[in-house]
Order: structure tokens, then C-alpha cells, then sequence
């Protein structure tokens, strides 16, 4: 369930970028290329980002297993650098200005962002600590681990909450000089 949110939320991002390619004035093609170089290059670069920060445990299994791809191990930093590569990548094969692309893609990031984010109370992770606060016991505060019996912070919510915030800044906001978004 957690995959198939994440492919429907980079699909919505994709067609978000799809209506912003107009206000910024870029190519008719630009959300097709960028995603066909943005989904393996974001891909790569999750799971790249996710094995450096786990490198001892990486090189205790065998380096082999950085390309196991299905056994999961995903990092959000590593997904937006191979985008911005994406990006740049984009901006030069198509003549257009980089920051102009890059303005573009900050409202579908942030819809990405928060949708990615909410999916993960599909498979139990965004969580922090344990809540003792009776009145925080509750969603959206909190989320209840049933295998622990405790409640625990829905960070993932939070974060999704920011970026549904940051979203409606960027979509409300008028266009101005390039590097404003």
C-alpha cells in the first residue's frame, strides 16, 4: 500500500508540474523529460543516500546488497538530490533556464512531500518517541502501535501538515523573478 501512495503521489506531482510548465513559461515537454530522467535518478539517489548512512551495516552484508533494491531502504534527501540532478539535467538538454525549472518544481515537491509523508502511516513508520501526554494520545498528535500498546508522535503527519502549508504558499504566491520560489 505504502509504494502504491508513493507512485500516486510522484504521479500528482508530475501533473502539477505539468500545469506549472505554463505560469513559468517553460517548454510543453519539460514535466515529460524531467520525469523520465527525475524517477531513476530520484531512485538511485534515495537508495544511494540510505546505504551511505547505513555503510557499516552495508559493508558487514556485502556491498552486493546496495543493489537489492526490493529489500527496500529509501532516504527522502537522497530522492531530492537525484531530482535537482534531474532538474539541472533537464534544464540543459532542453535550453531552459535551471532556476526557472527548479521554481517550477517546488509546489509538486512539496505536494510529493506531503503525500509520501501521510503514506507512511500505511506501513508504521514517520513515528518519534513515545507519548505520555493523555491529551496528545490521539490522531493527528499521535498514532497507537498496537505490537507496543504505546502511542507514539505521527511525525509523518506533521511533516505532511508543513508541507501541505508550504504547498499553498507556493501555489498562491504570484510569479516573480526567477529564484523567488
Amino acid at each position: 500500500l505504502y509504494a502504491l501512495c508513493v507512485v500516486l503521489s510522484l504521479a500528482l506531482g508530475l501533473l502539477l508540474l505539468a500545469v506549472q510548465q505554463r505560469k513559468f513559461r517553460l517548454r510543453a515537454d519539460t514535466a515529460e523529460i524531467f520525469a523520465l530522467l527525475a524517477l531513476p535518478l530520484g531512485l538511485v539517489g534515495a537508495r544511494l543516500f540510505y546505504c551511505l548512512s547505513r555503510l557499516a551495516i552495508y559493508t558487514d552484508m556485502g556491498l552486493v546488497n546496495v543493489l537489492r533494491l526490493w529489500d527496500g531502504g529509501y532516504a527522502l534527501w537522497g530522492a531530492i538530490g537525484g531530482a535537482v540532478l534531474a532538474a539541472l539535467i533537464t534544464a540543459k538538454v532542453t535550453e531552459q533556464s535551471a532556476v526557472r525549472l527548479l521554481d517550477a518544481l517546488s509546489a509538486p515537491a512539496a505536494l510529493v512531500i506531503a503525500l509520501s509523508r501521510l503514506a507512511e502511516l500505511s506501513n508504521g513508520e514517520g513515528k518519534g518517541l513515545e507519548v505520555t501526554a493523555t491529551f496528545f494520545q490521539r490522531f493527528p498528535f499521535a498514532v497507537f502501535d498496537a505490537d507496543w500498546e504505546v502511542w507514539f508522535w505521527a511525525i509523518c503527519v506533521l511533516e505532511a501538515a508543513m508541507a501541505l502549508v508550504i504547498l499553498t504558499v507556493l501555489l498562491t504566491k504570484k510569479s516573480g523573478k526567477p529564484g523567488d520560489h
